[in-house]
């Protein structure tokens, strides 16, 4: 079975350099030490899903310190998601190159993106002028030039590319052209604080558009959790999520804790990342470690269901466990893959489901 990605190759991205992850399967774990590179997997497969979109840039550049706490600009974050050299200087304008390459049913078989840190003369517009003048000053910005070569779904060995340049400014007016018919893979992320930035009012109401609207009770259900109905009502004036308790009633998201945000958090994206991928970062966070089998549970049956793939990271030998355990199908669902740096290069290493369980269930061994 080809999913959207079977092979991804980092050839050039922040600091890792050809990096394969060959095999990828249905539900995919990184695994590995901090500071292994396994959160610029997720920003990097993120990218790849939406290469054209500016929007998706700034997102990965800012995800690892989201507003309001972020105090860099997007227009000077870009840099970071781009190789660093030691002789580069900070307060220097940046140039650079990022290359990633992919095999699997999306069609995208290349993304390269060069990246300059320009100054331009900071341009007003004027009434009394009725026109535009200059203020003199210099204002820092990026220009990024976005290549996406891709093979044709009905042709196989045919292929075409695409080119698309942005220009976004610390002050003024940011360009970002149109592209017709770029090409997108259903893509999301949930970064480890993603329940409580994302607003569940609004994913609840995507998937009631989309006719999802049970899968968040599903998931309570499974846990336990006596919901019998979700609703979004009107607060002075402020969308709020309510949960229906067979007891209780309605009672605001707010009354539950962390977990059940989390757990509502995935079980209404996985929908929503129909035939695309799900790319989680801390994969167990908030979520007690006794109901680590009953969420995963029903995510895997779910991923089936709305054929998503999953790439998530964890730390937590006791999800990679819980995940093992909830797969009980013959297929290879599960795919680990560890990373480690060693003589300053990094490596990845694959376990199968099989492997895994072997090395896990009979040997005890720690695969992270």
């Amino acid at each position: 079975m080809s999913y959207a990605f079977d092979q991804l190759t980092l050839h050039q991205f922040r600091g890792i350099q050809e990096l394969e992850l060959s095999g990828l399967g249905r539900f995919n774990l990184l695994v590995g030490k901090n500071n292994s590179g396994k959160t610029s997997v997720l920003e990097a497969l993120a990218l790849y899903c939406s290469p054209l979109d500016l929007a998706t840039w700034v997102a990965a550049a800012r995800r690892r310190e989201p507003p309001p706490h972020s105090r860099i600009h997007p227009a000077r974050q870009l840099r970071w998601l781009f190789p660093q050299r030691p002789d580069l200087v900070r307060d220097t304008p940046y140039a650079g190159d990022i290359r990633l390459s992919a095999s699997g049913a999306f069609e995208i078989r290349e993304v390269r993106a060069h990246l300059d840190e320009i100054r331009a003369i900071v341009v007003r517009p004027d009434e009394e002028l009725q026109g535009y003048v200059t203020t003199g000053d210099l204002a820092p910005g990026s220009r990024l030039e976005v290549h996406v070569r891709m093979e044709s779904a009905t042709s196989p060995g045919q292929t075409r590319e695409l080119v698309h340049p942005f220009t976004i400014m610390e002050s003024g007016e940011t360009r970002v052209p149109t592209i017709e018919g770029a090409p997108e893979a259903k893509g999301r992320v949930i970064a480890p604080y993603a329940h409580w930035v994302i607003s569940l009012e609004g994913l609840f109401s995507e998937a009631v558009r989309q006719g999802y609207r049970d899968a968040a009770v599903e998931l309570m259900r499974s846990l336990g959790i006596r919901v019998e109905h979700a609703e979004v009502f009107s607060d002075a004036g402020v969308p709020v999520l309510y949960l229906r308790d067979s007891r209780a009633g309605f009672l605001p998201i707010s009354s539950f804790g962390d977990g059940v945000r989390r757990a509502l958090l995935l079980a209404l994206s996985i929908p929503l990342a129909a035939k695309g991928v799900l790319l989680i970062d801390e994969l167990e966070t908030a979520i007690h470690v006794s109901m680590l089998g009953k969420v995963f549970n029903w995510v895997l049956k779910a991923c089936h269901e709305h054929d998503v793939q999953i790439v998530a990271t964890t730390h937590s030998l006791e999800a990679i466990d819980a995940i093992l355990g909830a797969d009980t199908t013959p297929r290879e669902d599960v795919i680990a893959f560890r990373m480690e740096r060693a003589n300053g290069r990094l490596g990845v290493k694959r376990f199968g489901e099989e492997t895994l369980k072997h090395l896990r269930n009979e040997m005890g061994l720690d695969v992270r």
